[in-house]
């Protein structure tokens, strides 16, 4: 009876053991790296979003939809812009 118990305790630890190297080796797969960057680039917005909401606003300001898009896709008009 007591090496059932043994047998037990030792069963658990192993599994304790195994479980953690396997959650371990989940963490760090490719899979696993690859899905943790893709998931930070959805969380980031892009430019094109920040444009899209910039052209989408409400006629708040007095800079042409033109000017926007001649800054966004040529920064040095930007410079000589009146935004």
């Amino acid at each position: 009876m007591k090496n059932d118990v043994n047998f037990s305790e030792e069963s658990i630890e192993i599994f304790k053991i195994l479980s953690e190297r396997l959650t371990t080796g989940q963490k760090d797969s490719p899979t696993a790296q690859a899905e943790r960057k893709r998931q930070s680039f959805a969380d980031k917005p892009s430019s094109v979003t920040a444009l899209i909401e910039l052209l989408t606003q409400e006629e708040g300001t007095q800079t042409s939809f033109l000017e926007i898009l001649d800054g966004h896709f040529n920064p040095d008009a930007l410079k000589t812009s009146q935004i």
